[in-house]
Formats: C-alpha cells, sequence, structure tokens
C-alpha cells in the first residue's frame, strides 16, 4: 500500500507549517527526520486523515483520504500514534484501544480481541484493566501505540514512537517495528 501526498501544503495562521510537500511512501519502513518544528507532526496528522490540508490531496492506495466518496475507506486503511497523545484518565487501557478500534470500523468483539492482543504485544497485557490515568508515561506512550496497530492498518504512521520509554521498552518498540515492517 502507498501513501502519496501532491503539493500538500498547511498554515496555521500566519505561518507555513508546510509547503507544497511531494511524498510517495510504499511499503517498508520509512523513517521521517526533521528539526524540531519542521512540520513533522503536521504531515503526519494530515496522512492520517486528522488535519486537512490547506491545499493538496493525499491518496491512500487509490482512495483520495480527503474525498467525499473514499474517505471512509482510506481512513479505515491508516492509523497514526500520535506524539502527545491524551486519553481519558478513568477508561482503562482496554476500553481505551477497545474504542479507537471500534472507531475505525471493528464490530465490538472483533474491536475487544484485537485490542487484547495488541496491548499484549506492547507488553501490557497484565495492565488492561489499568486506568490510564494511574499508568507511567512509558506505559501510556504503548497503550497508543497499541491503538494504532489494533486496528492492523495498512499504513501505519507513528510521531515519535519511543520518546518516554526506557531503553528495554525502546529496543522492545523498535523490533515490534521491525516485525510490522515485514
Amino acid at each position: 500500500m502507498t501513501i502519496d501526498l501532491h503539493e500538500v501544503s498547511h498554515r496555521y495562521q500566519d505561518v507555513d507549517a508546510l509547503r507544497d510537500v511531494q511524498l510517495k511512501v510504499g511499503p517498508g519502513i520509512t523513517a521521517l527526520l526533521g528539526v524540531n518544528g519542521a512540520g513533522k507532526s503536521t504531515l503526519l496528522r494530515i496522512a492520517a486523515g486528522i488535519l486537512a490540508p490547506t491545499r493538496g490531496r493525499v491518496l491512500v492506495g487509490d482512495r483520495d483520504l480527503w474525498g467525499r466518496s473514499s474517505r471512509s475507506g482510506a481512513l479505515r486503511a491508516v492509523n497514526l500514534m500520535p506524539q502527545g497523545a491524551a486519553f481519558p484518565a478513568r477508561m482503562t487501557a482496554l476500553e481505551i484501544v477497545t474504542y479507537l478500534t471500534w472507531l475505525k470500523g471493528r464490530s465490538g468483539a472483533e474491536a475487544r480481541r484485537r485490542s487484547r492482543a495488541a496491548l499484549g504485544d506492547v507488553g501490557l497485557g497484565d495492565r488492561i484493566d489499568t486506568k490510564f490515568g494511574a499508568l507511567s508515561g512509558g506505559m501510556a506512550r504503548r497503550v497508543a501505540f497499541a491503538q494504532a496497530i489494533a486496528t492492523e492498518p495498512e499504513v501505519l504512521l507513528l510521531d515519535e514512537p519511543t520518546t518516554g520509554l526506557d531503553p528495554a521498552q525502546r529496543r522492545s518498540m523498535v523490533d515490534l517495528v521491525a516485525g510490522l515492517g515485514d
């Protein structure tokens, strides 16, 4: 599956965050590097369908991410682990991941099954009933990663995925991502 950005621009009031970005990414793992403030998070939010570009098109495969008739199919094919994920403190890890997986079009039972598996994959199988507010920062990042992989997207976008993880968790995350890239 490819993701194509065609002349994508985004403007925040009087600041150009992105200007005429042309990018085509195919299967496998691709890293996006740049200095702070370069527009990486903006680009990922646009590619995930969260933020509308000021100008340009985004295609997920052959589906226009912002097209009226193709948007829902394109959104189901892509998922994002945002840089700063904030979830309700009173919801459990399982409730959060299940709800977000259900929002991506899975049935309730399928969302719950996939969510349990994803939380296990990120090393939180024993914390599924823990309230989000009681999790450490590294565990919270892993909940964000679990919600991104639970839908088994064709295009997975990760924004600063190892921020806040200890060295062992970082290694585990890198290994898991490498396995997904296969």
